[in-house]
């Protein structure tokens, strides 16, 4: 769960307030295409469009309503065990 900032004991500052964004957030999605034109059709901020990588992914980045930034794309990298 990620909460949104606001009066609390720990003092948490949304990025609009701090006027910068502090972090980004990547997010693995198997149709990326897809979720892209349900984002962008909701009035979401895109920040970067869609686009195919230099090491084979394709992705975009959005802006959330408290200035969080979200990358979500095709990239998922394997895990060793």
């Amino acid at each position: 769960m990620i909460g949104s900032a606001r009066d609390n004991v720990m003092g948490l500052k949304s990025p609009a307030l701090m006027g910068d964004a502090t972090q980004e957030i990547y997010v693995h999605v198997g149709d990326v295409e897809t979720h892209h034109k349900i984002a962008k059709a909701a009035g979401t901020e895109i920040i970067m469009e869609l686009e195919d990588t230099e090491y084979g992914s394709c992705e975009y980045i959005a802006r959330d309503i408290e200035g969080h930034l979200w990358s979500f794309g095709t990239c998922a990298p394997a895990v060793k065990g």
